[in-house]
């Protein structure tokens, strides 16, 4: 791959990408990442209107086929447990929980990330179309799971850069503002 590839990238988005590092970490760039990196750049762009409402709800169109085939991606499948039996485990027929029902508005999904499956258990988990917020730029680039996630909807940003980082927020409650879900991995 020549370097001028992902030159644009690096010029376009001074002050967001500081090298090739913050692209693909410590391994070649990939033949994805041509395709990904020439086709999805302008998620980089701080400005919250890189989401639409028109590119919702097409992902809300999609979702049903995410839910369908997430769990075969998953490497251990999901466990859901009984809240009631957490809370007190020496029950031995402990209450069924009562379903969480949620608001008709946009939800923001706060997980804990411990994993790289972490984000498409959450985005199964939630069963409602929820945008994620993606801050490895290698992973997304470099691998299927910026593809996968961009099909899901996501809001990218740089997490080494603090600029980056801090255009999550315009861009999460833009989406919300949109009526789409979001999920944030805080740490």
């Amino acid at each position: 791959m020549s370097k001028s590839n992902y030159e644009w990238i690096l010029a376009k988005y001074d002050g967001i990408i500081t090298g090739e590092s913050d692209l693909f970490g410590d391994k070649s760039p990939t033949v994805l990442f041509t395709l990904l990196g020439n086709t999805m750049r302008y998620l980089l762009d701080p400005d919250p209107n890189t989401i639409t409402a028109k590119s919702i709800a097409w992902r809300k169109r999609i979702h049903p086929l995410i839910m369908a085939l997430g769990p075969h991606f998953l490497a251990n499948p999901q466990v859901f447990e009984n809240r009631n039996y957490l809370r007190n485990p020496s029950e031995s027929n402990p209450i069924p929980d009562d379903e969480i029902v949620l608001p008709d508005e946009p939800v923001l999904w706060v997980g804990n990330h411990s994993f790289k499956e972490d984000g498409l258990a959450t985005v199964l988990a939630a069963k409602r179309h929820s945008y994620l917020i993606f801050a490895s730029l290698p992973q997304f680039f470099n691998t299927f799971d910026g593809l996968s996630s961009w099909a899901n909807g996501v809001v990218m940003a740089n997490r080494k850069i603090r600029a980056s980082r801090q255009s999550i927020v315009p861009k999460a409650v833009h989406a919300m503002n949109l009526g789409a879900d979001t999920i944030l991995f805080p740490e």
